[in-house]
Formats: C-alpha cells, structure tokens, sequence
C-alpha cells in the first residue's frame, strides 16, 4: 500500500535534521533547542524499514543543535575557542543566548 508518508520516513527525516536544518534568525536558541528536541521525541511516530532503530544520543542532538547554528555564532564560538566536544549541552546553550543577546542588540 502506498501511503502519503515514505515507509523510510523516520531515517529521512534524522538525514534532515543532521545534515540540514539551520535555526531561523528570529527564533532563540532555547526555543530552537526545544523545537530539536520535539522533533527528535517524533521521531519514532514515523515509519522506518529498519528493524529496530537506536534513539538518537545526547552527542548527537547536541551535534545537530550546534551545527545548526548560523555561521556568524559559530565563528564566535571559534574565535573563543569553543569546544562542542566537551560542553555539556545546557552550557553550549547558554553560551549561544548570550551570542543571541548580543547580537540583537547592534
């Protein structure tokens, strides 16, 4: 049966969020981690041709959420040499706010 959802649906759509997902420039980082993390809790709602397929991570919801950023607040981070490896996730989010902030300001 042919539906309107891909029966690889669920793989497609964490191939999205890896690869290309970008946070808008009027949404916060801490609204755009939110809408990461409801995205990722969907996830399983969405059919797959894998038997079972693993839960994402917590390196790889952080992964997904930094390099999502726009080049502008990762540069900064680079520049201060910021390391994703080794932040825990509510700190690389409070550190974007603060780039937000910042930024919105000028």
């Amino acid at each position: 049966m042919v539906g309107f959802v891909n029966e690889n649906a669920r793989r497609e759509q964490l191939t999205y969020m890896q690869r290309h997902l970008t946070k808008p420039f009027e949404v916060t980082p801490t609204k755009f981690l939110q809408r990461i993390r409801i995205m990722t809790a969907l996830l399983e709602f969405l059919p797959t041709i894998e038997r079972k397929m693993r839960s994402m991570s917590k390196d790889e919801l952080k992964y997904i959420y930094v390099y999502a950023m726009p080049n502008l607040v990762l540069n900064k981070a680079h520049e201060v040499n910021f390391n994703a490896h080794t932040e825990d996730l509510t700190d690389i989010n409070s550190y974007f706010e603060s780039l937000d902030k910042t930024s919105k300001k000028r």
